[in-house]
């Protein structure tokens, strides 16, 4: 009788109706907890990796969406590097984006004295031929570009995709312009769990992201623990998050466990993962209320890592792990 009476009252209230039939208040909570967690203070660039573990799973879609949250959300710029090969990469979504390395500087990087702003500390710097050295955020934006938000900005890359000439234009990228810019997030092609491991070296947050399929998700899982197993021994490890998302409404997916996020279907996103939409519209609120949960883990993980980590890591010659061979 008393659940008969509650859902009867609530019925006159449609605010009550909503928290008892929905979690409102817990969605406000969490809501709430979300938006504390994106403006965490952060010493240091918050350096995030998103690697698909296959094709058209929504990877770059998640990239882009991640990176306006985060850089509205904190009102300080973002650089975004663009390194899948697909027709419609982040760069190729971003206006005013520009290509790295800069028309006309040469495709080869030279190598410079030791800089001690590189990670690791102590390595040559890779710099293009022609182009000035960065010292002024205005100068940086210049070379990475602005997008219409004026907070990001958008490099493209060749595809990152495990060869040694790319994974070489990235870190020159990187070392040259991620100290202007609160977040640094990459997106890669589907990666060698080798050259994953290498990059995850120099992240603080890695993002493995699978299609919302049975089967796709076990091997998700198997790919996520593999990496965490070998950062296990490294100081102050990258933390790993499994994303699962929804690229068909209803799909059928076995209980989320720790560390795993998943996003939920929504066609505004399927539309910009396909071209139909340019720009992509404004999200569902249950997909929006996904990435941005996921979005706040993302900041608050890397606030607990550069916390404790040095501006570059590790030191040279700490061979701990064979991931340190492949970058």
């Amino acid at each position: 009788m008393s659940g008969l009476i509650a859902t009867s009252k609530a019925s006159e209230h449609p605010s009550l109706a909503s928290i008892l039939l929905t979690g409102a208040a817990r969605g406000r909570r969490e809501a709430q907890q979300d938006a504390v967690a994106l403006r965490t203070p952060l010493p240091l660039p918050c350096r995030v990796l998103v690697a698909p573990l296959g094709r058209g799973c929504g990877a770059t879609t998640l990239a882009l969406q991640l990176t306006a949250i985060i850089s509205r959300a904190r009102g300080l710029p973002a650089l975004l590097l663009s390194g899948s090969s697909g027709p419609r990469s982040a760069a190729d979504r971003v206006r005013g984006s520009r290509t790295w390395p800069p028309p006309g500087s040469g495709a080869a990087g030279t190598p410079r004295v030791p800089d001690p702003d590189d990670d690791p500390p102590g390595d040559p710097d890779t710099w293009p031929q022609g182009v000035p050295r960065v010292s002024t955020t205005a100068q940086a934006r210049e070379l990475a570009g602005t997008g219409p938000d004026g907070l990001m900005s958008c490099l493209r890359l060749p595809p990152l995709n495990g060869t040694e000439t790319a994974t070489a234009q990235w870190t020159g990228a990187r070392r040259a312009l991620a100290r202007f810019f609160d977040l640094v997030l990459t997106e890669t092609d589907p990666l060698p769990l080798a050259t994953l491991g290498a990059m995850a070296l120099v992240h603080d947050v890695v993002v493995l992201v699978c299609p919302a399929r049975r089967e796709d998700v076990e091997r998700g899982r198997q790919r996520a623990d593999g990496l965490r197993s070998g950062l296990a021994g490294t100081p102050c490890p990258a933390h790993v998050l499994h994303v699962v998302v929804a690229t068909t409404a209803n799909p059928l997916v076995p209980p989320l466990a720790p560390g795993e996020h998943m996003i939920a279907f929504d066609r505004r996103l399927e539309g910009a993962a396909t071209g139909r939409t340019t720009p992509p519209g404004l999200v569902g609120p249950r997909a929006a209320r996904d990435m941005t949960h996921l979005a706040a883990d993302v900041v608050a993980s890397c606030a607990r890592r550069v916390t404790h980590r040095d501006p570059a890591v590790p030191a040279p010659g700490s061979r701990t792990t064979p991931y340190r061979e492949a970058l």
